[in-house]
């Protein structure tokens, strides 16, 4: 477990905490302990400040479900079982009296639902961690890990956030703070799009000064922390891919260049790429009225030439693409066959980027209106 440090929780300290989860370990089984090292990385991402941690354990997303019903928790296993099962993986989930057991070993203890994701038989990497707490009981709180694969991983919580979604359309995204960590349930003010953190408990997660403003403003639900801000300048790397053969001539085709080019791409160019195309992404995106980040988008990369000049092609389409039901093979389409839809507004796009071109991007004038041009063509706009 990573090493840290964490505020009191509720009226009792940790180290208080950590007595009361050895004793109720020793009135039980192995399997026991194997959910109190659980609860004890849950604890350690929920209110801690998180020193050293390995990247694959990272916390990329975290959302509260509303489950109030014993009906609606078996829903919520169900739908992790089949979105892991998709994945190779598996779920386990704490027997109903464990959590009866522990409420009466001590009052942190209580909770409805204690569920675990994990990619392999050996039970050492968590993907996925959902629970509730004394303190929002029936408000489960399900967090994503980076993992070890993530791509893989990224597929998981994809396939499982639509399908919860779908059915709890009122849950809510949690914030992840700069350390890494969730602010504990009494330091979070609801909007109507997802939790913010208290601008009075911003300090205690290492919020930067400069970021602080319009954090608690419930009305607007606008939220100035460091890695929502990132999520709407930066691509999401597990959603890229270099596609090839005849899947690449159709890219390059598509975005109006020629396949004469014989460069190659490297993963350092897609990366130079991408830093440069999203934040320009976000302000076309905004341009054009969407409310669509460039986190949202998938891209197909290839190379080829525009004029005189080697180029490299983007193919770019939103997320909702895929919120329709698809099998594993079904999503596993996109990273080798072309996604090619003639319209859909701001959702489908193509990019073209070469150092030769003044500004390293061609522009859209047609696209642009009086803003001035785009540094995408939006394949639903005239």
């Amino acid at each position: 477990m990573a090493e840290g440090h964490c505020r009191p929780l509720g009226d009792i300290h940790l180290a208080k905490f950590t007595s009361e989860m050895r004793a109720f370990a020793r009135s039980g089984s192995l399997v026991r302990m194997r959910w109190i090292v659980c609860i004890a990385i849950y604890l350690a991402s929920v209110g801690c400040s998180v020193s050293t941690q390995p990247e694959s354990a990272r916390t990329v997303a975290a959302f509260e479900v509303p489950l109030s019903s014993e009906a609606d928790r078996e829903q919520f296993l169900s739908i992790l079982r089949t979105a892991a099962a998709a994945e190779g993986m598996h779920v386990d989930v704490e027997s109903k009296e464990d959590p009866e057991n522990g409420a009466r070993a001590s009052p942190l203890l209580e909770m409805t639902v204690h569920a675990a994701v994990w990619p392999g038989a050996n039970d050492d990497e968590v993907i996925a961690s959902a629970m509730d707490q004394h303190d929002h009981l029936g408000q489960v709180w399900i967090m994503f890990s980076r993992g070890e694969d993530p791509a893989r991983s990224s597929k998981f919580r994809e396939r499982a956030m639509r399908a919860i979604k779908l059915r709890w359309p009122e849950t809510l995204s949690l914030p992840i703070m700069p350390t890494g960590a969730i602010p504990l349930h009494a330091d979070l003010v609801r909007t109507p799009t997802g939790y913010i953190v208290k601008q009075s408990e911003a300090p205690k997660y290492q919020v930067p000064e400069g970021e602080k403003h319009g954090q608690d403003d419930p009305l607007t639900g606008k939220y100035a922390q460091a890695s929502a801000v990132q999520n709407q300048l930066t691509f999401d790397e597990t959603r890229g891919v270099i596609l090839e053969g005849d899947a690449a001539r159709q890219l390059v085709d598509q975005c109006g260049g020629t396949n004469e080019s014989n460069g190659r791409l490297s993963s350092a160019d897609i990366k130079h790429l991408d830093q440069e195309l999203a934040p320009l992404l976000a302000v076309d995106l905004k341009r054009a009225g969407s409310g669509a980040t460039p986190h949202e988008y998938y891209r197909q990369y290839d190379v080829g030439r525009i004029g005189k000049w080697d180029a490299i092609f983007v193919n770019g389409f939103h997320e909702s693409y895929f919120s329709a039901p698809f099998s594993t093979a079904e999503y596993a389409i996109w990273r080798y066959q072309l996604v090619s839809v003639d319209d859909g507004g701001t959702h489908y796009w193509c990019a073209i980027y070469s150092k030769g071109i003044n500004g390293h991007f061609v522009r859209f004038k047609n696209q642009g209106g009086a803003e001035g041009a785009t540094h995408v063509e939006f394949h639903g706009l005239g």
